[in-house]
C-alpha cells in the first residue's frame, strides 16, 4: 500500500453524512436512487484514494455491506498484492484478505513499507479484527525471514518505499538479508553518500563492501544479474527424449538454450541418412527443461548436417547428395541464406557464424537475407593462389574466438589466423606436410587471443598436440608439445574459464578415437561431468552409453546422445556439474548464510568458467564474508596445505 500522506477527500463527519444518506436513499426494492449512489460513489473514491475517515468508516460498517457494495470496493483495490493486503485491512474486509494473503506476508511488506500514521492504523485493524498470528509478524516485526524470499516485484515495491522515504538504514538492512541479485537491486536504489552512516552507538552501519565498490550499482546490473541467475540450471542432470534418429545440438552464447536438430527417419535403420526425410528444431530451456519446438521441414540431409544456436537467431547447415551445403535459419524466421555450395562447418563468430568458401570466408550476419562473402587475397586463384577446395563439412570447420574475432584453420598444411572484420590473413606458417593434410585435417582450439593449440591426427594415445603462439609485433611459432592423451599434459582445470570449440572438447572428454560421427568414443567417466547413467540396453554399454554432441561454451555442460537400440530414437542428456550449486548459493537469502556456505562459494568460484557466474560469486562470497565476519566453520576431511591465517586445527592430546 503507498504510504504517502493522503489529503482527505471527506471530513470525518461528511464522511458519515455520505453513507447515512447512502444507506437511507435505498428504494423499496433495495435498489439506490441516484443521489445514493453518487454519495456510495465518492465513498469508494475516498477509500481507494487512502482516506482515513473514508476507509475507518467502512470499517466500521463492513458487516453491513451487502455483496454489490463489496464488489464496488474490491474494483476499486490497489493492483499491487501488498497494497491490495493492507488496502483489504483497512477496509475491514478480513475474508478477501485472508483468501489473498493467507500467512500475512504481503501484509508484512506492506506494513514495513507503510508510514508511522498508516502503520498505527493497521495494528489497529488488526487488533479489531483479533488476529494474533498475523498482529505477531507486522507488529512485532518477525518477518524478516519472510521478507528475504519475497518475489523480485514485491521486493521491488518494499524497496522503493523505503528509499522513497528515505529510510535508508532499513534499506541497508534489507539489502544485507536478500539473496544477491534481489540485493543488488535494493542497493541501487541507495545514494553513494548512504551505503554507509554511523550509527548512535558509535558503529557503523554499511553496505556490505563487495558491493558499495561496485562500479555499477544500477538497476541496469541488477536485471543482469537477476539473468545471469535465471539462466542457470537447478539439477545436475537434465534428460530429453527426441523424436528423431540423427541428433545434432549448439548451446546458445550464454548457454541459457540448446537447439537441438534431429532428423526423423523414414526408412529402416541401415539405409542412409540421405533416405530421412524430415528434420526438426527445438529448443531446450537449461533452467526449466522446457522443450519448444521451433521449426520443421520435409527436405533431405546428411551426416554432416549442423546446429548453430546465436543467441537471437538459429541456423541449420543441411548437406545435399552431392556433397555441397546450405545454410537455413530456422528462426527467428525461415529463410535460406545461400545456395547449395561448398561450405565448411560453422562456428560463431564476432558478429554471427563464420564458414569457409572457396573465395574465403562466408559470413551469416544477424538478420542478413543472404551470406556475405569476404575474399582472402592469399587464395585467390586469380593471383595464384590454392583456392580452398574440398571443404567437405566438418572436416575444414575453423577455431574462431568470438570475443577477439579471430578465426584460424589449417588448409595444405598451412596454419592461417585471420580477422572476422576484414583484416585478412593476420599470420600464417607451414606445420605438417602438404600430402598428409589433404586427408587428415587438424583439429584447432584459441588457448587465448595470442595461442592455439592445434591437434594431429594419429592413433588415440600417440595423437601429438602442439601450442603455437603469436605474440602482438610477433609471428607463429610452436612453443610447446605432448605425444599422448591431452589431459595428462594439461588438466582439466587448466580449461576452465576457457571458450571451449567443440571439436577439441571431444578430445578430451571422450575416450576412443575422434570421429566426425557422435557415435564413436565413450565419455570419460573419470572426468566431473557425467552426473548419471545413459541407456541401459546392450548396445548402449557396448557402444560407451554415451555420444558426444556440443559442450557450453565456457565447459560448464556437455550435452550427449544416448540411445537404447539401433533404430530407436535419440535422447539428449545435458550435464552442470556445479552450476545447479552456484543458482542454489545465489538464490539464498544471505540472512540464512554460514559459514559453510562462503567456503562452498570459494569452491564452485574455482569450477565454473562461466565469467558472468564467476563474477556473481565473487561479489556473493565479499557479501558473505563481510557478513559472518570471524564466525568459525568447523571442516572435515583431510588436513592439506598451504594454510591460511584464518585456519585453525584441532586435535587430541594423546596423553589427555
Amino acid at each position: 500500500m503507498r504510504s504517502r500522506r493522503v489529503t482527505p477527500l471527506l471530513r470525518q463527519r461528511a464522511v458519515d453524512t455520505v453513507l447515512r444518506e447512502a444507506a437511507s436513499g435505498s428504494r423499496a426494492n433495495g435498489a439506490r436512487g441516484w443521489w445514493a449512489r453518487w454519495a456510495w460513489r465518492r465513498v469508494v473514491l475516498a477509500c481507494a484514494a487512502g482516506d482515513p475517515a473514508a476507509q475507518d468508516a467502512v470499517r466500521g460498517v463492513a458487516a453491513e455491506l451487502v455483496e454489490a457494495d463489496v464488489r464496488d470496493l474490491l474494483a476499486a483495490a490497489p493492483r499491487r498484492p501488498a497494497e491490495r493486503a493492507a488496502y483489504l485491512t483497512l477496509i475491514g474486509q478480513r475474508a478477501q484478505r485472508r483468501a489473498l494473503d493467507p500467512d500475512g506476508t504481503l501484509l508484512a511488506v506492506a506494513y514495513r513499507a507503510a508510514d508511522s500514521e498508516t502503520r498505527g492504523r493497521l495494528r489497529a485493524a488488526m487488533a479489531a479484527e483479533g488476529d494474533p498470528d498475523v498482529a505477531r509478524v507486522v507488529v512485532v516485526g518477525e518477518a524478516r525471514d519472510r521478507i528475504a524470499g519475497l518475489s523480485y516485484d514485491e521486493l521491488d515495491h518494499l524497496a522503493h518505499q523505503l528509499a522513497e522515504h528515505r529510510r535508508w538504514a532499513e534499506l541497508r538492512r534489507l539489502t544485507r538479508d536478500l539473496p544477491l541479485a534481489k540485493a543488488v537491486a535494493a542497493a541501487s536504489l541507495l545514494p553513494p553518500r548512504e551505503r554507509s552512516a554511523s550509527t548512535g552507538d558509535g558503529a557503523v552501519d554499511f553496505l556490505p563492501t563487495a558491493l558499495s565498490a561496485q562500479t555499477d550499482l544500477s538497476a541496469q546490473a541488477a536485471s543482469r544479474l537477476r539473468a545471469t541467475v535465471g539462466r542457470l540450471p537447478r539439477e545436475r542432470l537434465l534428460t530429453h527424449q527426441t523424436g528423431g534418429h540423427a541428433l545434432v545440438a549448439s548451446f546458445s552464447p550464454d548457454s541459457s538454450e540448446l537447439a537441438l536438430k534431429c532428423g526423423v527417419r523414414k526408412k529402416r535403420f541401415y539405409r542412409e541418412f540421405s533416405d530421412y526425410a524430415e528434420f526438426e528444431v527445438e529448443t531446450l530451456t537449461i533452467a526449466t527443461g522446457e522443450a519448444t519446438h521451433r521449426f520443421g521441414e520435409r527436405t533431405a540431409g546428411g551426416y554432416d548436417d549442423a546446429v548453430l544456436h546465436l543467441g537471437d537467431e538459429i541456423l541449420v547447415r543441411l548437406t545435399t547428395g552431392s556433397g555441397r551445403c546450405s545454410v537455413v535459419r530456422v528462426a527467428p524466421d525461415h529463410q535460406v541464406l545461400c545456395a547449395p555450395s561448398d561450405l565448411s562447418g560453422m562456428r560463431r563468430s564476432g558478429n554471427g557464424a563464420v564458414m569457409l568458401c572457396r573465395r574465403g570466408l562466408a559470413l551469416a550476419e544477424p538478420g542478413a537475407d543472404r551470406l556475405r562473402y569476404v575474399p582472402l587475397p592469399w587464395f585467390s586463384e586469380r593471383n595464384g593462389g590454392p583456392g580452398l577446395r574440398g571443404l567437405d563439412g566438418p572436416t575444414h570447420t575453423p577455431a574462431t574466438l568470438p570475443g577477439s574475432r579471430l578465426i584460424a584453420f589449417e588448409f595444405l598444411g598451412q596454419l592461417y589466423v585471420v580477422g572476422d572484420n576484414g583484416q585478412g590473413v593476420l599470420h600464417t606458417a607451414p606445420v605438417r606436410d602438404r600430402s598428409v593434410a589433404v586427408t587428415d585435417p587438424l583439429v584447432l582450439f584459441f588457448l587465448s587471443p595470442h595461442a592455439l593449440a592445434l591437434n594431429f591426427p594419429g592413433p588415440y594415445r600417440t595423437r601429438r598436440t602442439e601450442v603455437w603462439e603469436f605474440p602482438p609485433g610477433g609471428g607463429l611459432r610452436r612453443t610447446a608439445e605432448h605425444v599422448g592423451e591431452i589431459l595428462d599434459r594439461w588438466p582439466v582445470e587448466e580449461w576452465r574459464g576457457r571458450y571451449i570449440d567443440d571439436a577439441f572438447a571431444r578430445l578430451f572428454l571422450f575416450r576412443g578415437p575422434y570421429q566426425v560421427s557422435p557415435w564413436f568414443g565413450c565419455l570419460d567417466d573419470d572426468l566431473p561431468w557425467p552426473q548419471g547413467p545413459g541407456g541401459t540396453s546392450a548396445l548402449s554399454r557396448v557402444h560407451g552409453v554415451r555420444g558426444f554432441l556440443t559442450t557450453a561454451p565456457w565447459g560448464d555442460a556437455v550435452a550427449v546422445a544416448t540411445q537404447e537400440g539401433l533404430g530407436a530414437p535419440i535422447a539428449c542428456e545435458v550435464h552442470s556439474p556445479h552450476l545447479p550449486a552456484a543458482r542454489e548459493q545465489l538464490e539464498r537469502p544471505m540472512l540464512h548464510a554460514t559459514p559453510g556456505d562462503l567456503q562452498r562459494v570459494h569452491e564452485l568460484r574455482t569450477r565454473i568458467g562461466d565469467p558472468a557466474v564467476r563474477e556473481a560469486l565473487d561479489v556473493l562470497a565479499g557479501c558473505l564474508g563481510d557478513r559472518l565476519g570471524g564466525e568459525i566453520a568447523l571442516g572435515s576431511g583431510e588436513v592439506l596445505a598451504p594454510y591460511s591465517d584464518t585456519d585453525l586445527a584441532l586435535g587430541r592430546d594423546p596423553e589427555g
